[in-house]
């Protein structure tokens, strides 16, 4: 097998799915056509599960608002947000009080997720901070403890939940964007790579877990994307960068994705 430069196959994981925002049909296939990609490169592939996802979310918001915003307005000098980010500025500004009663109400509406994004958001004292900060400590230990165990390589994750949303959409769809999110809480280096495209009768969402608001706004998000593509993140152990692009250009090199003539549904 060629393995690009490499002296011998590697063992490769995959992750198919999170119950915190599970995939559309399209980004489940692009992760399987990646999987496979590199199956046929003579690797070791096969299917992971990554339980603490929802855990990793929650614990970058919470670090994230930490402060209510401040080091990213002082970064602005001004500059007012975009208008995808107020859900979050919201959630960071919303008094103590207000937070707590919403909190209550949301698992009574169905909106459980909603309900632990505001437990976790908003400003924290010191001994908050320390306590979040100790939590993101033991994810990141907890992954390495995962990849050491499984004797990984490489991990194939989703890009996001959903392929490229409609301008203004993420506002409400941040949790799509929650297989990225616990990269950057880990510092794990991750390549984004297109793999495919999203195909006639993939335009829709499937949710058998959840009912609440965010489903509602991905169902909306998946109507006319038929055409646009869809990637999947390689991620590496941290410092193993240029392992992390060898993989990402094998996967290139096998899908051809800039080489197919699949504009299906695209009007230009």
């Amino acid at each position: 097998a060629e393995y690009m430069g490499l002296a011998k196959p590697l063992r490769i994981g995959y992750l198919l799915n999170s119950q915190f925002f599970p995939l559309s049909i399209a980004n489940r296939r692009a992760v399987i056509e990646a999987a496979e990609a590199l199956r046929r490169a003579g690797h070791e592939v096969f299917e992971i599960t990554l339980p603490s996802l929802e855990e990793m979310t929650v614990t970058y918001f919470a670090l994230m608002t930490g402060d209510k915003l401040r080091f990213y307005k002082e970064a602005l000098s001004g500059e007012p947000f975009l208008e995808e980010y107020h859900q979050i500025v919201g959630m960071a500004e919303l008094p103590k009080v207000f937070r707590s009663i919403l909190a209550r109400l949301a698992p009574l509406l169905g909106e459980h997720r909603g309900a632990k994004m505001l437990k976790a958001t908003g400003e924290k004292t010191a001994h908050e901070l320390l306590s979040w900060s100790s939590k993101m400590r033991q994810l990141q230990d907890d992954f390495i403890d995962f990849w050491n165990s499984q004797r990984l390589d490489i991990i194939i994750f989703p890009g996001l939940g959903l392929p490229a949303i409609p301008h203004g959409a993420s506002r409400e769809l941040l949790l799509s964007l929650c297989y990225t999110f616990c990269f950057n809480l880990l510092g794990n280096p991750a390549a984004a790579i297109p793999v495919t495209r999203v195909r006639p009768g993939e335009d829709r969402y499937d949710d058998p877990i959840h009912n609440d608001r965010y489903t509602l706004k991905a169902k909306a998000a998946m109507v006319g994307t038929v055409g646009l593509p869809v990637g999947v993140q390689v991620v590496g152990r941290q410092f193993e960068d240029e392992l992390v692009l060898n993989v990402s250009r094998q996967i290139e090199k096998i899908v051809a994705f800039n080489a197919a003539p699949d504009n299906i549904g695209l009007s230009v």
